[in-house]
């Protein structure tokens, strides 16, 4: 009995170690899965650890792009303001070149106006030829002066000695320029011109018409106009500051004209005439300077006042352009306040008009039209548009009134129609007979 119950306690005690042998595993086991569970908890740490460091980085990266945004804006912002002090330099600069271009232009014309009128320096000249002449007096009279007034001279001659920048004492002929050369042709023949004149000996004065034109104030086929026989002789410019194109405008009536030469060579009117049967003035000559810096300037061909109404009704325009489309020439007629279509003609295509010393302009009125010459060139020819029974109707108006008998009207307006003021210089106005200086129309618009 006793040995089983000791087999039966050695099989418990065996039972026992089995079962806390079992436990003891029990325990190692969860130890183990303890252990394998702070291992994994490591473990995703490690893995999570790169992930903050690609944030990280990202981060990092994504402030270097916006860096580079804002350093980029930084970059073409300096550069916008670069390039915009640049055109504020450039327009400064041209505003500056524009100032001188216009001083420049200035003098000139004032220089030039000096010239024409002999005004630079006359009071002077004056002063220095009367002392030329009171010793040219004294050395005349040298043998019959005192031996004191000799030495008087000389001690006057030694104090002013200093005031001589270099060289003799140089003697001046006092050169009196014909005041009003319109008047009298025998004197302002035998006095010097202008100084182109005096340095060519042959060259036309700025004021004048060229010779072979014979257009002097004595020739018996016509007159000048302009300027007025009893005022000064200085040339016509339009104002500044004009309230409209009439506005101090210059108008003079151009008589003795034969008005049916305005039916067109289409008329049935005309249809017994010739040529030679019309006796009245046809040409207009005007000498004239246009500045560099003008930019139009204009003329009209009207009928008498008051048929022409206000301007409203215009035969002939003539229209100079210089900075528009290239530069042109505009021609026109205007009937009724309505303008026609208007001929334009490039100015590379003509003689200089702009920023000549003086040009001439011949404007012929023909039974073909009118006929523009340009320093002898003939440029263009505007042939009549009016209604020759509507030009009938007005001129028998006018004869009815008793207004406006057998002449036009030329203007010279002081602006456009917009305001904007004409400049130019007008130095002489011609008007008469001369023959027809058209020859062959090729190349003539």
């Amino acid at each position: 009995v006793d040995g089983g119950d000791g087999d039966d306690d050695g099989a418990t005690a065996a039972a026992a170690a089995a079962q806390g042998g079992g436990d003891f595993d029990d325990d190692d086991d969860g130890m183990a899965g303890s252990s394998s569970a702070a291992t994994a908890k490591t473990t995703t740490k490690k893995k999570q650890q790169p992930d903050h460091a690609a944030d990280n980085s990202a981060s990092s990266s994504e402030g270097e792009d916006e860096d580079e945004a804002t350093k980029q804006i930084r970059r073409q912002t300096q550069k916008e303001l670069s390039q915009l002090r640049s055109d504020v330099s450039a327009a400064r600069e041209a505003q500056l070149r524009k100032e001188q271009k216009e001083e420049e232009a200035k003098r000139k014309e004032e220089q030039l106006r000096l010239e024409l009128l002999g005004d630079a320096g006359a009071s002077g000249k004056r002063k220095r030829s009367d002392e030329v002449g009171y010793r040219d007096s004294d050395e005349g009279d040298g043998a019959s002066s005192s031996s004191s007034e000799e030495e008087e001279e000389e001690e006057y001659g030694r104090k002013n000695r200093s005031d001589i920048i270099s060289g003799p004492t140089i003697k001046k002929k006092r050169i009196d320029h014909p005041t009003n050369y319109g008047n009298d042709r025998a004197t302002a023949a035998s006095q010097p011109g202008s100084l182109i004149a005096n340095l060519s000996g042959t060259a036309t004065p700025i004021h004048d018409f060229s010779k072979k034109l014979g257009m002097s104030p004595a020739s018996l086929d016509g007159s000048v106009l302009y300027p007025f026989p009893d005022q000064p002789p200085e040339p016509w410019k339009p104002p500044t500051d004009p309230s409209d194109f009439t506005d101090r405008c210059l108008e003079l009536e151009l008589p003795d004209f034969d008005y049916p030469l305005l039916r067109g060579p289409h008329s049935h009117d005309l249809r017994h005439s010739s040529a030679s049967s019309f006796t009245g003035n046809n040409t207009l000559a005007i000498k004239f300077h246009a500045p560099s810096s003008s930019s139009r300037f204009s003329l009209n061909l009207t009928l008498p006042h008051p048929l022409h109404r206000s301007y409203d009704r215009i035969l002939f325009h003539f229209n100079p352009r210089q900075f528009q489309k290239g530069g042109q020439l505009v021609i026109n007629d205007k009937q009724n306040t309505m303008w026609g279509n208007a001929i334009n003609v490039p100015l590379s295509t003509m003689p200089l008009m702009f920023g000549k010393v003086a040009c001439t302009l011949v404007v012929q009125i023909g039974e073909e039209g009118f006929d523009v010459f340009l320093e002898g060139v003939h440029c263009a020819r505007l042939e009549h548009r009016w209604d020759w029974g509507v030009l009938k109707e007005i001129l028998e108006e006018g004869e009815k009134k008793k207004v406006g008998r057998g002449s036009l009207m030329l203007q010279l307006p002081s602006s456009d129609d917009y305001g904007n003021p004409e400049n130019w210089m007008v130095y002489r106005v011609w008007w008469g007979r001369k023959k027809s200086m058209a020859g062959d129309l090729e190349g003539v618009v």
